[in-house]
């Protein structure tokens, strides 16, 4: 995984909001809080292990994710989560405390490996394990056991905590694509019909829609070949 790739899609993307109060959690050293002061963004950062920030010009606290933050309900304009859901025991509750630390109408930017593309999809066939996760077993006994990859999360299960939360994903993008675009086309015609299938007979109209963007996304270029997901999702008012 290239971090600095992840960062730099996440500088383009991001980079173009309006400045507002931002909230990055896992920060580690604080490559992101410094870009986004530049910006005039108002940064604040958190993160499990204190010893790797390295940034005296934001505000800082421990947090874990696993837990509640020690945020106030919306507070922040903008939340950055880059890769740090695979991380927690419990990532369903990694979006419901995001959420409820943004603001009504705010942004989150969430990024997390992508296991639902093709290549995956054939390593967890032949092996039973998703191949974003440490070689099996994982190691119980390891120090700085919040470093490994213990949570695969495919799009469908993301968007499900995003939506549980009053979280709406509206874009998707990848820092990187994984070669085998041709081996995608061929599969392409076989990938919509079951894609489709698994996603029709909705039982209302708000259903058949959040059925409708899931299925354009499982059939995306981004889903099927890249190598890491970002996900952007607006908070309702």
């Amino acid at each position: 995984m290239d971090v600095k790739r992840i960062h730099k899609k996440i500088m383009e993307i991001a980079g173009k909001e309006t400045p507002g109060k931002i909230l990055d959690v896992p920060c580690g050293s604080g490559v992101l809080l410094k870009y986004f002061q530049e910006k005039g963004f108002d940064a604040y950062g958190a993160d499990i292990d204190p010893s790797r920030f390295q940034l005296d010009s934001a505000k800082f606290q421990k947090a874990d994710l696993n837990n509640r933050i020690d945020y106030e309900d919306d507070t922040f304009d903008y939340c950055l989560c880059i890769e740090g859901i695979e991380h927690a025991f419990n990532p369903y509750n990694v979006v419901s405390e995001l959420s409820r630390v943004l603001k009504p109408g705010g942004t989150l930017y969430l990024s997390t490996p992508n296991v639902c593309r093709l290549k995956n999809r054939f390593h967890y066939f032949f092996t039973g394990i998703s191949d974003i996760l440490e070689p099996a077993p994982l190691p119980v006994e390891r120090p700085h056991n919040f470093m490994l990859h213990v949570s695969s999360i495919p799009l469908p299960q993301l968007d499900y905590f995003c939506r549980s939360h009053n979280l709406e994903i509206e874009e998707i993008f990848v820092a990187q694509y994984h070669s085998g675009k041709l081996f995608t086309r061929l599969l392409k015609p076989l990938l919509r019909r079951m894609v489709y299938k698994a996603y029709k007979g909705c039982r209302d109209k708000e259903a058949d829609k959040v059925s409708s963007r899931l299925a354009r996304f499982m059939l995306s270029d981004e889903i099927l070949n890249g190598e890491m997901l970002i996900v952007k999702a607006v908070k309702h008012r």
